[in-house]
């Protein structure tokens, strides 16, 4: 059993004004229950109102309805070419509406072993979702349905080769990158580690193959910056 107070407001300008969060309420069970009910108090001291310069304006509507949605949780999939291991590697992960507008999530996350990454919060809808590597080329799941609770999404692979990561494109500027820094290790004064593709440490033969199977190619654009 509990209860939950929460007031805020503001004394001056800009004062809010269109369809906005006020507060957001997350819940987890600690056990399993046939149901709990969660009740909101709207009469007596706890009178639940909206201001907006100092005038209520719930109590100046009728038929006024506040609707409470549940979240999507993204439970997102992705492979890096020719590496043996994805964990801890960090990718930029961005959910765009499909309709257009601005990203309502754009943080750079880290893959686990098994190449998996989480992002909650998401209002339930149609989006594109983006996923690129420093170092890689991106890839999108364009108009993914997100329904409320977890969604499993899995992309196509990361392919290297954009050692410069500004462009999204395996270019010249690249090459030249990787031919700089070519045979170099960590400890060489020239190691470069935007041109080791394989994240081995070493590049190499192999960082050139990437780059060479994937010249000229562009990433995917659908949700990106």
């Amino acid at each position: 059993m509990g209860q939950v107070n929460y007031s805020a407001g503001a004394v001056s300008a800009p004062f809010p004004s269109g369809t906005f969060t006020i507060a957001t309420l997350r819940l987890r069970a600690k056990a399993v229950s046939a149901g709990t009910d969660i009740t909101y108090n709207v009469s007596g001291v706890r009178t639940t109102s909206a201001f907006n310069g100092g005038v209520s304006v719930l109590r100046a509507s009728l038929g006024s309805t506040i609707t409470i949605t549940t979240t999507a949780t993204v439970e997102g999939t992705v492979t890096i070419q020719t590496r043996a291991s994805v964990a801890n590697a960090l990718v930029r992960v961005r959910v765009v509406p499909a309709s257009g507008g601005a990203a309502v999530y754009d943080q750079i996350v880290a893959l686990d072993n098994a190449g998996k990454f989480s992002v909650s919060g998401i209002v339930p809808g149609t989006y594109h979702l983006w996923v690129k590597h420093a170092n890689t080329l991106s890839s999108s799941a364009a108009n993914t349905v997100l329904g409320a609770g977890n969604n499993a999404v899995t992309l196509s692979v990361l392919r290297g080769g954009d050692a410069t990561g500004t462009d999204n494109l395996v270019n010249i500027q690249d090459f030249s990158l990787l031919a700089t820094a070519f045979g170099t290790t960590p400890i060489s004064p020239n190691f470069d580690i935007r041109a080791d593709f394989n994240a081995d440490a070493l590049i190499n033969i192999q960082d050139f193959s990437i780059l060479a199977t994937n010249f000229g190619q562009l990433g995917s654009m659908m949700g990106a910056p």
